[in-house]
């Protein structure tokens, strides 16, 4: 069945006999979005913005369009995303149409007659306090809460701009990632990348090192096909814990890599003659101890961090920053794991606010593991 676009004016009614089947005590949530504070309205069980949206939408005829091919869950958070889907769920239920017709022309007749109704005519399911609830209401689910959405990540700016000015693409706002009882749409994923993206920019900002790196691949005007090859280099680098056989192995797959790199880049640079080409090669090679040491500073902030717990780490997070260091030191009981003010330089925290994290490294990416 197609419902999309939804014409209010064209939908029937549903059977409300099913309402009398529900006694006062049992089921009373909105059986629209799931809403505790519910109540009888318009043939079924509604919350008063459900009931508010279905009359609107029937006294105004609107039409609404589901983008996301009529499939939308209605739950109480974001109920307001799609109002076709809330529309056609409203029916589903067995809200009646007419229902509310009669009760607006029960109110145009109210209006063409005494201007000063009588306690007799007042007094009716629809009190004063409740049609007053209905406004405040109806004022709030007229916002368009997409907009406000919207208003929350931006990516129409230069990437420039976004690293100098990170809140320009999203507020500093904690990081919620909760498991919500519906799917997560595109704009959820955008939201998320947004605030992802400001914290990764906030927590780069804290590791100056990074210049150590950063400026001389700008220096040489790395391109994408070197920069691949260069984490295959670090992926592939021998460790004294390996096996001679394994050794032996890793040296040969990273002697391949070194060859194409040479071809790499001898076909990116043609007029280079071999010596420019060896060069090229040593100076990206050089590359490698420095990144290796930001690996190893990440790992020492990491556990700094959790000595103090300051970012409320446990559980994989920690593990995969010291896993390294604790292998390291059962085989050698003489290697003490500490953080020293070596590794971690508190004057680079400056006035950062660990709140913007959401006080949790689970939403924080590790770069180590971005770079390798």
């Amino acid at each position: 069945t197609d419902f999309s676009p939804i014409p209010a004016k064209r939908i029937c009614s549903e059977d409300r006999g099913r309402l009398d089947m529900i006694s006062p005590g049992q089921g009373m949530k909105c059986r629209v979005c799931g809403d505790s504070r519910a109540g009888r309205h318009y043939g079924t069980i509604a919350c008063n913005g459900c009931k508010g949206f279905f009359r609107r939408s029937i006294w105004e005829q609107r039409d609404y369009t589901c983008r996301f091919g009529s499939r939308c869950q209605i739950v109480q958070e974001y109920r307001n995303r799609c109002r076709a889907c809330r529309l056609r769920k409203c029916f589903e239920v067995g809200m009646d149409a007419r229902s509310v017709q009669s009760e607006r022309d029960k109110h145009k007749k109210k209006s063409a007659g005494q201007s000063s109704p009588t306690p007799d005519e007042g007094a009716g399911p629809s009190t004063s306090v409740e049609r007053q609830t209905d406004n405040m209401i109806d004022a709030t689910e007229d916002c368009d809460f997409s907009e406000q959405f919207n208003k929350l990540c931006r990516v129409d700016v230069t990437i420039e701009a976004a690293f100098k000015q990170p809140g320009i693409v999203a507020k500093r706002t904690p990081p919620r990632w909760l498991a919500l009882e519906r799917l997560i749409n595109l704009e959820d994923v955008g939201i998320a990348w947004c605030r992802s993206f400001v914290l990764c920019v906030d927590w780069a900002g804290l590791m100056s090192d990074y210049k150590d790196l950063v400026f001389p691949m700008r220096e040489m005007n790395m391109n994408e096909g070197e920069f691949c090859l260069l984490k295959v280099l670090i992926l592939f680098r021998v460790d004294h814990r390996l096996s001679e056989e394994g050794k032996l192995h890793v040296i040969k797959v990273r002697n391949k890599y070194i060859d194409a790199l040479y071809h790499h880049i001898q076909h990116e640079y043609p007029s280079y003659s071999a010596i420019e080409v060896a060069q090229r090669i040593s100076k990206l090679l050089l590359l490698l101890p420095s990144i290796e040491h930001l690996s190893q500073q990440e790992d020492d902030n990491v556990q700094f961090l959790a000595l103090f717990n300051l970012a409320n780490l446990n559980g994989l997070p920690y593990e995969l920053h010291s896993a390294t260091k604790q292998q390291i030191r059962d085989e050698d009981p003489t290697q003490v794991n500490e953080v020293t003010s070596n590794n971690v330089d508190m004057k680079s925290y400056g006035d950062y606010d660990a709140s913007q994290c959401g006080n949790s490294y689970g939403g924080v990416p590790s770069f180590s593991s971005g770079i390798l």
